[in-house]
């Protein structure tokens, strides 16, 4: 697998953007991280990808139009919720052979360390819990965030809005935002969990393959009044890994074999 190296940083004196495509520079980056730092990761497209070629950001990029068609058929929320029975569908890897050494690392230095996907929460197809599906998902590449993440003891305690009937979890170290939408954001849901932590980080570095979800989580520990600094790094290494590229015929007959129990 190769990643294209594409740097870009834009800083004041207390956050810092950047985007990198490269482990190794991420890996340097996270060198920055102590015992005073909340280091976050996103999950789908930052520590792990998909192993179907027709979900990998490439063949998504190529057939966007694809995407947007089906999704207006079947309008957003429900689109949501089929893109998600077909994430159950389908099988996982590491995005690099390094990313589960970048956890281990920070980890064995005592350095608090989580994870904040975007998935929706509660059951999916009826049978898979996605906490408990994530959970175990990162297992199986032995990421455990349990180790030194943030306690999770008073998170239950927070009243969120819903959204199809669930709220916001986070446990063991897995945040789970129930969708990405205007209620329930990574940053309102992440500065929600730094309210309930007895000392607050000094450092926040997060890790996402998004940058408008680096941007609200800028904007929500603004509007916290967060006092200390936030490396904000858009990893954007999925969309280099070498994969077929696909015709529309062929994306359209992946979809279709993947969602044949669902639609």
């Amino acid at each position: 697998m190769t990643f294209q190296l594409n740097k870009q940083k834009v800083s004041s004196e207390k956050t810092e953007f950047m985007t990198i495509a490269d482990a190794d520079a991420l890996a340097k980056i996270l060198t920055r991280a102590n015992k005073d730092t909340l280091v976050v990761f996103d999950v789908d497209m930052v520590l792990l990808n998909t192993k179907e070629v027709v979900f990998q950001i490439p063949n998504l990029d190529l057939h966007n139009e694809i995407i947007s068609s089906i999704e207006s058929q079947y309008g957003h929320e429900e689109f949501d919720y089929l893109v998600h029975c077909a994430l159950v569908r389908i099988e996982f890897e590491l995005l690099h052979p390094a990313m589960s050494e970048m956890v281990e690392r920070l980890q064995t230095l005592n350095i608090p360390t989580m994870a904040c996907t975007a998935l929706l929460s509660g059951l999916i197809d009826s049978k898979h819990d996605m906490m408990e599906w994530r959970t175990k998902q990162l297992a199986m590449f032995g990421i455990d965030f349990s180790i030194t993440a943030p306690d999770d003891n008073d998170f239950q305690t927070i009243k969120f809005p819903t959204y199809r009937g669930n709220i916001p979890q986070y446990k063991n170290g897995v945040m789970i935002t129930n969708g990405e939408h205007s209620l329930t954001h990574k940053g309102m849901v992440l500065t929600s969990l730094l309210s309930t932590i007895p000392t607050m980080p000094q450092q926040i570095i997060m890790i996402d393959d998004k940058m408008r979800n680096l941007e609200n989580i800028q904007m929500s520990l603004d509007e916290i009044g967060y006092e200390g600094s936030y490396l904000a790094v858009e990893f954007t290494a999925a969309k280099y890994v070498d994969c077929p590229i696909v015709t529309q015929e062929e994306f359209m007959h992946g979809l279709q074999k993947i969602l044949v129990n669902v639609l």
